[in-house]
């Protein structure tokens, strides 16, 4: 006669519970390891425009984190809210917009909103009390 509580389906629930915290701290790391270069290059894109009135470097810059989160869409829609990503996607455009027209003031307020917005994303994924909650 088998009990309620057998031995095989504790090792197999904790085996699920440990493959799916296994995962999500790989997905974690690996949003870090994608997410933290973008926002360095957007901090050098800001450096560039306030200090050295380089704006075609910021928009070069600023484009290469455009066309990084746009090849990485797939992984992104999967990992983090759709809404989430879109917002990224129209703050980004916002900001080229602004860099093209070279409005140093609505630049520096948007790229700071993106740079907010990309750093949700590791508060968002990160294995916490506060997550679980």
């Amino acid at each position: 006669m088998k009990g309620v509580f057998s031995i095989k389906g504790f090792w197999i629930s904790l085996g699920i519970l440990v493959a799916l915290s296994l995962t999500l701290i790989w997905n974690t790391q690996t949003l870090t390891n994608y997410v933290t270069p973008l926002q360095e290059k957007l901090v050098e894109a800001e450096r560039l425009v306030s200090q050295e009135d380089d704006w075609q470097g910021a928009i070069a810059l600023t484009e290469e984190v455009y066309k990084s989160w746009d090849e990485h869409k797939t992984y992104l829609q999967i990992s983090l809210p759709h809404a989430q990503i879109e917002d990224i996607f129209s703050i980004l455009q916002e900001s080229l917009a602004y860099l093209k027209y070279e409005k140093i003031g609505e630049y520096s307020a948007t790229n700071e909103r993106l740079l907010f917005e990309m750093g949700l994303i590791y508060e968002m994924e990160t294995l916490s009390i506060r997550n679980i909650l």
